[in-house]
């Protein structure tokens, strides 16, 4: 058997609630513990996405094989109601292969389920179910459909491609809530405005839309994402992504709601769930929650943010940047999206993956073609705005979701919001 380790979590505090988390954390213990739930042993088990509530959960989804099979594989361990989830979704559960569509493992009160055995994804089943979701949103052509990724709980994903040259052709994805029709208005009003104005920016296109099964399919955007690119092109990606930024920025504001993740109440909460999960940098985790609360700027105006602006969610192609899944999209400052991609180039200095003259050449390509669209943000309003997304963007997430290199850098990412927001009261 074998499996990565790049989910072993790094000095996070034991947590009574969860006394046995550290095992589904660690890919040869939750290779163990999924192989007890189900009877049976895989010959590989490669986690993907984790979430972690101190003190009340932790939900890790996993690709697992067993000689040619593979399975997406969903593992929530919440002692006190794994039992309970478990009993009832036995009786809508349908098998998968070889493997049962829910088992449990009693001992770390763990619930598991198989794709599309999610207890919250109701509709699920439909997303590859006869290419039925490609006929509708690509009638005519032949298609293959194939899944991509799965949120657990939340979301699935899965591309549809043309059966003969295997160009993608959109992709259709189910919710848990209401978000399939929140996505289809959100991206029919920003698709309007961007045909009325003739700017050029590339946008996820409406093909089809199940409001009642909760689920909503789009056209393709053409592009690389970041990683895929030579660190000799970042520098014009960078520059691109600030166009394509602030154009987004200009546009009349779409019907989403208002952008909150930065308010003192999610600070302050940021602040509470940090020392939580590592009491050696509470007290600096409330320092730079209180600095970030006592400095609040000044409201500005309100445009249409992506919401999300991390690099997985934007495309270059042929000079430009497109931008998908525009699913977290708000009403807001712009500063707060210029300042979360500002906030992830200082990250990855952090963590080393770019050394820090790299990272500051990419930020002033990318503020200066931001520039060439629109005017910037108030410096100190977005000094504020990048040390809010340090604190609640990748301080608080690298707890969330269990990120190794965020925990070990953890309260050098904290001192930095801190200093950002002493600098951002003080400019």
């Amino acid at each position: 058997m074998s499996a990565p380790a790049s989910v072993v979590p790094a000095r996070l505090a034991p947590d009574a609630a969860l006394p046995e988390r550290d095992r589904l954390l660690d890919p040869a213990e939750a290779a163990a513990l999924l192989a007890r739930a189900y009877g049976v042993a895989f010959d590989r088990v490669v986690p993907l996405k984790t979430k972690y509530r101190v003190g009340d959960s932790l939900r890790v989804s996993f690709r697992v094989t067993r000689g040619d099979d593979t399975w997406w594989v969903a593992a929530r361990m919440a002692p006190g109601m794994a039992a309970r989830w478990h009993a009832e979704a036995r009786a809508s559960a349908r098998p998968d292969g070889e493997l049962a569509g829910v088992a449990l493992d009693e001992a770390s009160g763990t619930m598991c389920w198989t794709f599309p055995n999610d207890r919250k994804l109701r509709t699920a089943g439909r997303l590859l179910a006869g290419e039925t979701v490609a006929r509708a949103a690509f009638p005519g052509l032949p298609t293959t459909t194939t899944l991509v990724s799965v949120t657990p709980e939340r979301a699935a994903v899965a591309r549809i491609a043309h059966r003969d040259t295997g160009e993608s052709l959109g992709f259709a994805k189910v919710y848990a809530d209401e978000g399939a029709a929140a996505a289809a208005s959100c991206l029919g009003r920003l698709g309007a405005a961007i045909a009325s104005r003739g700017v050029r920016l590339s946008i996820p296109a409406v093909r089809w839309l199940d409001e009642p099964g909760r689920m909503l399919a789009v056209t393709a955007v053409p592009g690389r994402p970041l990683s895929a690119l030579d660190l000799v092109a970042v520098p014009r990606a960078m520059r691109a992504l600030g166009r394509a930024l602030a154009t987004l920025h200009a546009l009349p504001a779409a019907p989403v709601p208002a952008f909150d993740r930065f308010d003192t109440r999610a600070l302050l909460a940021a602040a509470e769930d940090i020392g939580r999960a590592r009491p050696d940098v509470a007290g600096a985790a409330r320092r730079a929650a209180a600095r970030l609360t006592a400095g609040t700027p000044a409201a500005a105006a309100a445009v249409t943010l992506h919401g999300d602006v991390n690099s997985h969610n934007w495309l270059v192609h042929d000079g430009a940047v497109g931008f998908i899944d525009l699913d977290e999209a708000r009403t807001g400052p712009a500063a707060a999206d210029i300042a979360g991609h500002l906030a992830s180039l200082r990250y990855r200095t952090l963590t080393r993956l770019w050394t820090p003259d790299a990272a500051r050449r990419f930020e002033r390509e990318f503020l200066d073609g931001y520039a060439e669209v629109r005017p910037l943000p108030e410096a100190r309003a977005l000094a504020w705005h990048v040390a809010a997304a340090l604190f609640v963007e990748r301080a608080l997430r690298a707890v969330a979701r269990v990120r190794r290199d965020g925990l070990a850098v953890l309260d050098a990412v904290i001192d930095e919001a801190a200093r950002l927001a002493r600098e951002a009261r003080h400019a």
